[in-house]
């Protein structure tokens, strides 16, 4: 049957992703105008996790730490055992990119539970960073995507870039372009970053480590 997923008629809802996770559970996460945490300055990132049959498993919960300024556009992925990892874009950081849209990430274990706080994912911060997307491999190491409207490569126009982190959180490599030139100014949609995750191939691996073209 049906389940709500935001239980408040005072928040109000904008894009949202959901994902089933690998014990049988599955989260909801979105981007909400008001929250039930302490974000009270623009939009949020809320979330919900879920039992197989739809009950409510603990309380919907704030994903970003970083409250100042709008949080928008949260892509989910499953991680082993039931934890998962959330990507959003940010209007701001308490890292280093305080000037445009930057891409932030947080990890959960089973349950919902936070695995730290958020963590800006672009070093580039020269320009806006949106629409991210993630891909988690069975040991927990995952791949963020997202487009940058400019590079401190070779490509100052646009771009897709990627970034690689161990299970743990941290990098697992440097940033790395997924692609050699955006040759439009049309952000892309969701979909076409979740196949670009695909394209990267977090679920490959090589002696190198993950295997990207």
């Amino acid at each position: 049957g049906n389940c709500s997923v935001h239980r408040s008629e005072l928040l109000e809802t904008g894009g949202y992703n959901a994902t089933f996770l690998h014990n049988g559970e599955f989260v909801v996460v979105w981007e909400s105008y008001g929250s039930f945490g302490d974000d009270s300055d623009s939009s949020s990132i809320q979330g919900q996790v879920y039992a197989s049959d739809g009950q409510l498993l603990g309380d919907q919960f704030q994903v970003n730490t970083y409250t100042t300024h709008n949080q928008m556009n949260p892509h989910v992925a499953p991680g082993p055992d039931g934890s998962f990892v959330v990507v959003w874009q940010s209007m701001g950081s308490d890292g280093t990119d305080t000037d445009n849209t930057s891409i932030q990430l947080r990890r959960y274990s089973s349950g919902g539970t936070p695995l730290g706080d958020d963590l800006q994912v672009n070093t580039f911060t020269g320009a806006n960073q949106e629409v991210p997307a993630v891909g988690v491999a069975p040991d927990g190491a995952f791949v963020v995507v997202w487009y940058s409207f400019n590079s401190d490569g070779a490509d100052n126009f646009g771009s897709i870039q990627g970034q690689r982190f161990n299970s743990t959180g941290t990098e697992a490599a440097s940033r790395f372009s997924a692609s050699m030139r955006v040759t439009s100014s049309t952000v892309p949609s969701w979909a076409t970053m979740q196949r670009v995750v695909e394209w990267c191939e977090p679920f490959t691996r090589t002696g190198d480590g993950y295997r990207y073209r």
